[in-house]
């Protein structure tokens, strides 16, 4: 990763209940493509832009994320996670 991308956010996901039902809509209103992601025994999905570059995930609220209630988590690029 290029120092240019610190302190920048680098990826999204949304995690909730059910993201199956939730990609029609972000196909259609964002123009976003989506494609499983295998999690094992259950996908969540990949979003990218019409380019092609994958930007975001759709994602179950399981296992460490069962207790979250839905949202959009952002992640942003650090030099290093011990000093952030």
């Amino acid at each position: 990763m290029s120092k240019t991308n610190f302190g920048k956010p680098i990826w999204h996901d949304l995690t909730v209940d059910d993201p199956e039902r939730l990609r029609p809509f972000y196909e259609a209103v964002c123009n976003w493509q989506t494609s499983e992601h295998d999690m094992g025994d259950y996908a969540d999905f990949d979003v990218s832009t019409q380019e092609g570059d994958r930007v975001a995930g759709l994602c179950h609220a399981r296992d460490s994320n069962a207790a979250l209630p839905p949202v959009w988590l952002m992640y942003v690029a650090v030099p290093s996670l011990k000093d952030a």
